[in-house]
């Protein structure tokens, strides 16, 4: 940290200075702008939306006009519920009226980002994600990720108030005598510079790409490729600790079997739920797929090349096709191969085509009575051509542990108290999705805790709020 007195010299003032360009740093600037605020937004690359460019950008909320428009009732307190049942005991969770707000403002956002034309999201009525009492996500109308960050970033560059600072690295935060934060060091290609700031928000994601912090605290599972955005290197992390931070669960990840290999991007996990199979390079199954994630990514990782191959039939293709606009659009084009029958599936991918036949064909006969080989209960139609297949590999894909925030997304000490002017939000925080996500992240929450916890600083901040140097 560097600490400010009356001859440090402050080259910018904003009411806001936001570390980190991904989904929450973006709606805290656009939010805040709305409020009369001066925004600073500092991303380290030269390209703004973080790890939103990376995934489909789906909105997990409840209660929102989307929803009730589809004659779905639910609610806030329903989420939260279902979010808190997946593991009691987690103490995280155990918070639930922290958990309730953050559903609250998330339907709230979801409403807010349609009203005011920042973007144009659809509700997929179609999709109930497993735990869920109800259908919840909403999905960019083009459905991708990078299309939702590229509505943000439009809606953040159009307004006067905001500065969005490329090639922008923050160094260190300023804090002064008291310990309370009042800006960041900054280098730029013109040099360095300080700027002045009422309040920072860290959105500057958690430490899954910084190789050091993920041996020290996700151990077993450092050695997994990891799969995430780039640019999450836990300083973040580092800076909420100097101030005097508390952290939770740092050795909470999120894994996956479902990473496209090459490319590093996520497929559905309803092609698996829906009857999809895994087979390897032989063109055998190894494992219930359905079975706890870390089992599944153990079980792939000892296969040849450490590689597996998705397996499923029109029937599943088109049911996940017609639901998931990001699968239609993105992961399609890019990672699917179509065989019509399983010798010519089995070409795409060097498989062995006799043991793949034999495989569908014991499928075949276990799906008429219950559990198969592997303890698997098949309990929708044998798989019948034409086949599809994708080829996927075991990925850590972001880290779920944290600085520990308040329900207003205020960095607190361990003793509950805030650390001034400081907040926090995405993966540099503890995400709501529980400890057992190192088992694979069973609820889509990601955007909870990083557009939710964003939007509710930028609608917090006014002009003026903290008495902080002004600029020299």
């Amino acid at each position: 940290m560097y600490t400010a007195d009356d001859a440090t010299t402050w080259h910018l003032h904003a009411d806001l200075a936001i570390v980190g360009s991904g989904g929450g740093g973006l709606v805290a600037a656009i939010a805040a702008a709305r409020q009369g605020c001066r925004v600073s937004l500092h991303e380290r690359t030269k390209e703004f939306g973080g790890g939103l460019a990376r995934g489909p950008g789906i909105l997990s909320a409840a209660g929102t006009r989307l929803q009730r428009s589809a004659g779905i009732q639910d609610s806030a307190e329903q989420f939260a519920d279902d979010i808190v049942a997946y593991d009691p005991r987690d103490p995280v969770l155990a918070d639930r009226s922290r958990v309730v707000s953050l559903c609250h403002a998330m339907a709230a956002l979801v409403d807010w980002l349609g009203e005011t034309n920042v973007t144009q999201l659809q509700f997929l009525a179609r999709t109930l994600v497993r735990g869920h009492a109800a259908p919840r996500l909403h999905a960019h109308a083009g459905g991708t990720g990078a299309e939702l960050g590229a509505d943000l970033v439009r809606a953040a560059s159009r307004s006067s108030h905001v500065a969005l600072r490329a090639a922008s690295v923050v160094e260190d935060l300023w804090v002064d005598a008291s310990g309370a934060v009042v800006g960041v060091a900054v280098r730029e290609k013109r040099g360095p510079i300080n700027i002045a700031a009422g309040r920072v928000l860290l959105a500057c994601g958690g430490f899954g790409a910084n190789a050091e912090l993920a041996a020290e605290h996700l151990r077993d599972l450092a050695d997994f490729p990891y799969a995430g955005a780039p640019g999450s290197l836990g300083d973040g992390l580092r800076w909420g600790i100097g101030c005097g931070a508390a952290t939770e669960r740092l050795d909470a990840c999120c894994i996956t079997s479902l990473s496209v290999a090459p490319g590093g991007f996520i497929v559905p996990d309803r092609l698996v739920r829906d009857g999809g199979i895994f087979v390897n390079q032989a063109g055998q199954r190894f494992i219930d797929e359905g079975s706890d994630a870390l089992a599944v990514v153990r079980g792939m990782r000892v296969q040849p090349g450490r590689v597996a191959y998705l397996i499923f039939d029109e029937r599943i293709y088109r049911m996940v096709r017609e639901a998931d606009p990001y699968f239609a659009r993105f992961v399609v084009p890019r990672a699917v191969r179509r065989g019509t029958d399983t010798a010519d599936l089995a070409r795409h991918f060097e498989i062995d085509a006799e043991n793949l036949a034999s495989t569908l064909e014991a499928l075949r006969a276990h799906g008429s009575t219950g559990a198969d080989s592997f303890g698997r209960t098949i309990d929708t139609a044998a798989l019948t051509a034409p086949f599809y297949g994708i080829r996927i590999a075991p990925v850590r894909t972001r880290t779920l542990g944290g600085l520990r925030v308040d329900a207003s997304a205020h960095v607190l000490r361990a003793d509950a108290s805030p650390v001034k002017n400081l907040y926090a939000c995405g993966g540099v925080v503890t995400d709501v999705s529980s400890s057992g996500g190192r088992n694979g992240c069973p609820f889509a929450h990601e955007t909870i805790t990083s557009l939710a916890l964003g939007w509710m600083v930028g609608q917090s901040v006014r002009p003026g709020d903290e008495s902080n140097p002004e600029p020299a």
